[in-house]
């Protein structure tokens, strides 16, 4: 059944009903694949092609449906992003994955993450970074707790660069796609063609 609520005199807001169970009931493995496959092309769809995002990604706001398909629930933490900042990660993304070092570099500054110049270990960012990019860069890659545990210590609590680091507005929200969906994906043990997906939607218009 649907759920009415009346809003005015002449208009009415509607809530379909969906019939699904939540990410930590499905048993077998490929339909768990297959929804981490889902929810990681919908948010970077969002993303690279829409400049937009959703940014509560976390286990309680997703049903499965017995076709294996994905309901998306609470969109209650949206924001809209420059276009020109996401082109500047997508040329950033790209580089990482093309194992251009100076276009990273370039791109790093250019997203406003060089707090402080001087002494800026960039080898150190360089191999953290690659490390985040790993589901990208190793095919077939299965996400696991243990990697995004470690991720976040090389990232953030281990990080030599830690005090020089810079954090843009824009990122304090997308930490939560970084963190939040990884720790989704990671939670479903998901396994799929990652990287080719990523790199579709990076060189999208």
């Amino acid at each position: 059944p649907s759920v009415i609520v009346a809003h005015s005199s002449r208009r009415v807001l509607t809530s379909a009903f969906a019939d699904g169970v939540p990410l930590v009931a499905i048993a077998d493995q490929p339909t768990r694949d297959r929804a981490g496959q889902i929810i990681f092309r919908a948010c970077f769809e969002l993303l690279f092609r829409r400049c937009i995002y959703n940014a509560d990604p976390h286990p309680g706001n997703y049903l499965v449906d017995a076709d294996g398909s994905v309901t998306f629930l609470d969109f209650g933490c949206v924001r809209r992003f420059e276009p020109d900042m996401i082109r500047t990660w997508k040329r950033m993304a790209l580089s990482i994955l093309d194992n251009d070092r100076h276009g990273f570099q370039t791109g790093f500054r250019a997203l406003g993450f060089v707090g402080r110049e001087k002494k800026f270990d960039w080898d150190y960012q360089w191999n953290a970074m690659r490390m985040l990019y790993r589901p990208f860069l190793e095919p077939g890659y299965r996400y696991d707790p243990a990697d995004v545990t470690k991720s976040f210590g090389v990232q953030m609590f281990d990080n030599p660069n830690r005090t020089r680091i810079a954090m843009p507005p824009a990122w304090l929200f997308l930490n939560r796609l970084q963190w939040g969906l990884n720790a989704v994906l990671a939670q479903l043990g998901a396994a799929g063609p990652w990287g080719i997906t990523i790199r579709e939607l990076l060189t999208a218009e």
